[in-house]
């Protein structure tokens, strides 16, 4: 659930409804955090924060990069070159850098069927709503 959470966040971001962003990242990081998935948690601060950086909620964004910053070397414990990745991503974000696009597969998997949009997100919601019953 948490990941589904994610994807709609990312695509959220390239669709510029940030605060549908926060909205979603801020769903999938409770997940995350309750199940210690740092690696994962890092992300949705790192997205939620980029969603504050467009509204212009500047404190808000530093806050959660600074969470983000300190929790890059206990994501990635065993892979030095993904801990790298994430400290300079976070960096930039810090610097006041533009946010690159969200992953392509988040923005396909949001964007598959645009008939059938409305249906499709009502049936993902209405699974996570039962599936996260529990992080509520």
């Amino acid at each position: 659930a948490a990941d589904i959470y994610e994807n709609i966040a990312e695509a959220a971001f390239g669709a510029k409804q940030y605060e549908r962003t926060k909205t979603e990242a801020a769903r999938s990081l409770a997940i995350n955090e309750q199940q210690k998935r740092w690696d994962r948690s890092l992300e949705n601060l790192y997205w939620m924060a980029r969603a504050e950086q467009a509204l212009g909620a500047h404190a808000d964004a530093k806050k959660h990069l600074t969470t983000a910053k300190g929790r890059v070397a206990e994501a990635f414990p065993k892979d030095a070159e993904e801990e790298a990745e994430w400290n300079r991503r976070v960096d930039e974000a810090l610097a006041g850098e533009e946010a690159p696009p969200p992953p392509a597969d988040a923005i396909e998997e949001r964007s598959k069927s645009k008939t059938n949009e409305r249906r499709v997100e009502r049936d993902l919601l209405q699974f996570l709503s039962e599936d996260t019953k529990d992080v509520r």
